[in-house]
Order: structure tokens, then sequence, then C-alpha cells
């Protein structure tokens, strides 16, 4: 139970420096702590993917209610195994710091976002790719 508070008190503070949703955030939260294993991801790393993600929405000047679409796309990302067009398509229009992050993040992508998405359209990203390249 105390581990929880202090999960919900960080996902709090994000949020509020953010101006996102506490409720989307969470969610992101959850499906990235479900996928957790999949993504080789501790807890810091998921808190580090949070923040970045509700950073790239403030810089991007996404509202708490357009960024849920984002956000709820960027979970389905994490949690499926790869990244598909119409997740990525969702970020792109939504979140381009957090797709720039991935971009910079992924070898073969070499820092291009166009890159990026040619590469997701083939099928070519994973999920735990994805991930380790916008913590990075």
């Amino acid at each position: 139970m105390e581990q929880t508070q202090k999960q919900l008190d960080l996902l709090f503070q994000i949020a509020n420096n953010s101006g996102q949703s506490i409720e989307s955030l969470v969610g992101l939260f959850q499906k990235g702590a479900i996928a957790a294993r999949d993504l080789g991801a501790s807890e810091q790393d998921l808190f580090k993917f949070v923040k970045i993600t509700s950073d790239a929405l403030k810089i991007q000047g996404t509202s708490a209610e357009e960024s849920r679409g984002a956000l709820l796309q960027l979970s389905q990302a994490l949690s499926t195994g790869i990244v598909r067009a119409e997740e990525f398509n969702s970020i792109l229009e939504n979140a381009y710091p957090l797709a720039l992050a991935a971009a910079r993040g992924i070898k073969d992508a070499a820092g291009s976002v166009g890159q990026l998405r040619l590469m997701i359209v083939k099928g070519k990203v994973t999920s735990e790719e994805f991930f380790r390249a916008v913590i990075s």
C-alpha cells in the first residue's frame, strides 16, 4: 500500500508539472508496468518514460484532453510488442518530441523521424526498442 501511494504521489507530481491528466499518466504507467518484463524495464525506467512523455506533450503544447489519445496509443505501443503505424501516427500528431527522441535513440533511424516511420510501417520497431530509445 505504501509503495502504491509513493507511485501515485510521483505520478501526481509529474501530472502537475506537465499539465497532463493524472488518469492518462496512471494508465501509461500501468500499461508500462504490465509490459515491464518484456520491455526490460525497472520501475525507475517507467517513471522516466512517463516524465519524458509528459514533458514532450508539454513542449508540444498538447492539452490534457488532446494528449489522452496519444497516451492511449503510446500505452498500446508498449504492450503489443511492436509499434504499429496507427499508434505512431498519434504520437507524431500530439507528441512529436517523443517521436524525435525515439528516432535519435534507434540506430537504424539515424535521428530521422521519417526513417523511423518507414521502419514502423514495415513492422521493424519493437516496443522494447522504442521504449529504450526514448529513455536513453
